[in-house]
C-alpha cells in the first residue's frame, strides 16, 4: 500500500490483528504485522488508533 491507510482503515486492521492474535498482540506487534503488510505508519499512529 505505501502510505497507511485512513484512520478507519487502520484501525480495522490493527482490530483484525488484535483478535487474530488471540488479543495477545501490543502496539509495537502491530507495527511490525503492518509493516510485513506493507502498510508503513509510526508507533504513535499505530497507539492512537489502538
Amino acid at each position: 500500500m505505501g502510505k497507511y491507510p485512513k484512520m478507519s482503515e487502520l484501525e480495522q486492521r490493527i482490530r483484525r490483528i488484535f483478535l487474530d492474535s488471540r488479543r495477545l498482540y501490543g502496539s509495537r506487534k502491530f507495527k511490525e504485522v503492518l509493516e510485513q503488510q506493507r502498510v508503513y505508519v509510526t508507533g504513535k499512529t499505530v497507539e492512537d488508533a489502538s
